[in-house]
């Protein structure tokens, strides 16, 4: 299931792709770290597994852009 900001981020990221970027950069340090940031379910703020939501937003970007992963360690 594609959540709002998901969706959102989505659209941005295939807007910049169809732009003629190579690609794009996402990165994830620091803060939030899991279940330090809370997510709005049923009227009831839950604790959210950030790692779990980035690993679930690379997958969902692979399938939909159709594009492989570039990983850089520097």
């Amino acid at each position: 299931m594609i959540q709002i900001g998901q969706n959102f981020l989505l659209k941005s990221v295939k807007k910049t792709l169809e732009f003629g970027f190579d690609g794009i950069h996402l990165d994830q340090y620091g803060y939030p770290k899991d279940y330090t940031s809370l997510f709005l379910k049923n009227g009831e703020y839950k604790p959210y597994l950030t790692s779990k939501g980035f690993k679930e937003f690379i997958n969902l970007l692979k399938k939909e852009t159709q594009s492989p992963p570039v990983f850089l360690i520097t």
